[in-house]
């Protein structure tokens, strides 16, 4: 039977049986291998995932990428397993042309560059990124500093320049804008001294937080530490009385007694004290005014304006007051011995200050003695003790009073009770 549908098939065809049996030969050929090939090396799909991606070309001179993340992508690929087996991810070149895109926010397409033979492409996903391209612009940003850390408490009032004030940042337009400043940081407490170094500043936003992909005309700028050391020290001053004749400096009062001074430690530091160019008291009234220093331009002094003096100027009056030796009481003197002092002995005492006080003053305010406790029998010459009396010693007594005549005088002691018991 097969014969005879083999003669009608070829009998249609109008085929000779040697043509026909090679032509059916090789179709049964072909129809075996792709048999044997759908069964040992199948069509398959293969997915590649998190395929990097990568630019290529450049962009237009005027603009520049401001938003460009690293994207990825995965590929899908199909073909005999054989050959689709034998691809790896690294064989796989995914890039976005950058000379195609304009400025604003651009869905780029991601190109394949890979080719295989016998494997082909079936889609890649995502298949567009999103590229942003801005213009390039530059802009002046001021340079400020902030400290880490203070001051020692002596240099706070310490000075920090730096220069320049403004640096030029360039990049994407939004960028540029984001930036405010550009600071650097200062750790003032490891600071002792004026010194001047480089300061390495950043660009940051309105939240502290650092902007990237801008460009500085510079990140370095130059830091002027002028430090200024504060401490206090006692104020020194000396007078003279040249007061009119009849008159004399009875006080001398510094308003404040020390002084703020502050300037470059080497200078504040060798200063233990300020003294005052000295003050010459004239004439016959009370005076006041305010102290001259004489010190060295790199200090300054700030509470300058309350280093002020006064001096209370006085009128003189001289009083005497005469007592003779039975005024002089004796102290002292052993029970056993009497004592005798020299007759005929002028006692004066001579007191000097201002007029009411003077006038007041009487001979009982002041009270004579001598001591004669430790001494024996015979003559001696002992000191006359002067004391005033309690009332005399308050706060507005102004005068002086010394012993002008009558010390020492000579006194007999003799051995029994007598005059000096």
């Amino acid at each position: 039977k097969m014969k005879k549908f083999l003669k009608s098939l070829l009998s249609m065809f109008n085929f000779r049986h040697e043509s026909a049996t090679k032509i059916i030969s090789i179709l049964l050929a072909v129809l075996f291998w792709i048999f044997v090939m759908d069964k040992e090396n199948p069509v398959i799909t293969r997915v590649f995932y998190n395929v990097p991606v990568s630019y290529a070309g450049s962009v237009d001179s005027e603009l520049v990428i401001s938003s460009a993340p690293k994207y990825y992508a995965n590929v899908e690929i199909s073909g005999r397993r054989n050959s689709v087996l034998a691809v790896r991810s690294d064989y796989l070149s995914l890039s976005i042309d950058l000379s195609k895109l304009v400025e604003g926010t651009n869905n780029a397409e991601i190109d394949i560059s890979s080719t295989f033979n016998d494997v082909t492409v079936v889609g890649i996903s995502p298949s567009n990124a999103a590229v942003v391209l801005e213009k390039v612009i530059s802009a002046a940003k001021p340079v400020n500093y902030y400290l880490t850390a203070p001051f020692d408490e002596t240099l706070s009032t310490s000075v920090v320049k730096v220069n320049p004030t403004q640096v030029v940042v360039s990049g994407p337009r939004s960028l540029v804008s984001r930036v405010v400043e550009l600071v650097g940081y200062i750790d003032a407490s490891e600071i002792s001294e004026s010194k001047t170094f480089e300061l390495l500043v950043t660009p940051i936003d309105s939240m502290g937080e650092a902007v990237n992909g801008v460009s500085t005309s510079g990140n370095t700028v130059t830091a002027m530490i002028s430090a200024v050391r504060t401490k206090t020290v006692p104020v020194k001053v000396d007078y003279t009385d040249e007061t009119d004749e009849g008159y004399e400096l009875h006080e001398f009062k510094l308003d404040a007694t020390e002084a703020k001074i502050s300037g470059d430690p080497q200078y504040v530091d060798s200063v233990s004290e300020l003294r005052a160019s000295p003050v010459a008291v004239t004439g016959n009234e009370n005076v006041a005014g305010r102290l001259v220093f004489d010190y060295s331009q790199n200090i300054t002094i700030h509470n300058e304006e309350t280093l002020t003096y006064s001096a209370e100027v006085l009128k003189i009056e001289n009083s005497d007051l005469s007592y003779d030796v039975s005024e002089v009481a004796i102290v002292g003197l052993a029970e056993n011995l009497t004592a005798k002092l020299q007759e005929g002995f002028n006692i004066t005492i001579t007191l000097r200050g201002i007029a009411p006080a003077i006038s007041g003053i009487k001979k009982s305010d002041f009270s004579l003695s001598v001591d004669l406790s430790g001494y024996d029998a015979g003559t001696h010459t002992v000191e006359l003790r002067i004391e005033p009396a309690q009332n005399l010693i308050t706060e507005n007594t102004k005068f002086t009073y010394e012993l002008t005549a009558g010390s020492p005088i000579n006194v007999q002691i003799d051995s029994g009770k007598g005059e000096g018991e």
